[in-house]
């Protein structure tokens, strides 16, 4: 799947799903005790988490293979004065500065990728934080109606390549601390028809 299949949708509307974050997500951004903290965000398509992070005070670099998805966020991050830099990029080759960030995220990103390249992005992902900093990941279940074929799908299922079974995502994170993991399945009324996901939600800390 390529960054045009996203774009299809994001050409539709600038923020294509939605403005919402999870309350868990704001949690994070606070526990990681950083006045100006220094956040990658990995599969950031138009920005939603990154634009939050950047509100609340983080230096955020975001990347994303989707070319449009990359320029409204760079747009919307000029226009606001925003400190988001956007970067279009592969994120299975993308290099983090070693050790320079606080925290990474990673929000539905690892169902997007190849189960071959689940690891390989994780390991990248604990090598760009700083010693303490912090992994916030949503990644999709088997309980998902995507993977069901069930009814009440979401729209873009179709780019999403790899759902965890209970319990899989945790080993791919065995070098960080468990912070909090739980899974779930919840309505989604953001983006498109009515639908449902089965979520697997992990936060970790560098050791």
């Amino acid at each position: 799947m390529t960054g045009a299949f996203f774009d299809s949708f994001y050409a539709t509307d600038p923020t294509y799903y939605g403005t919402d974050v999870r309350p868990e997500y704001l949690a994070f951004l606070d526990s990681l005790g950083v006045a100006e903290p220094a956040i990658l965000d990995l599969g950031a398509g138009q920005g939603r988490h990154a634009i939050v992070a950047a509100r609340r005070g983080a230096r955020v670099t975001a990347v994303d293979y989707s070319e449009l998805g990359t320029k409204q966020l760079a747009g919307l991050a000029r226009a606001s004065g925003l400190p988001i830099t956007a970067e279009q990029a592969d994120v299975t080759r993308y290099e983090g500065a070693p050790e320079h960030f606080d925290g990474v995220v990673m929000v539905s990103l690892l169902s997007h990728l190849d189960l071959s390249a689940v690891q390989n992005v994780v390991d990248r992902a604990f090598d760009a934080l700083t010693p303490g900093g912090q992994v916030f990941c949503e990644a999709f279940t088997t309980e998902d109606p995507g993977f069901r074929h069930a009814a009440n799908v979401s729209e873009t299922a179709g780019a999403l390549s790899t759902y965890f079974a209970p319990g899989t995502l945790l080993p791919y994170f065995s070098a960080f601390e468990i912070v909090s993991y739980r899974e779930f399945v919840e309505d989604d009324f953001a983006h498109g028809p009515a639908h449902q996901h089965g979520v697997a939600l992990l936060v970790g800390r560098k050791r």
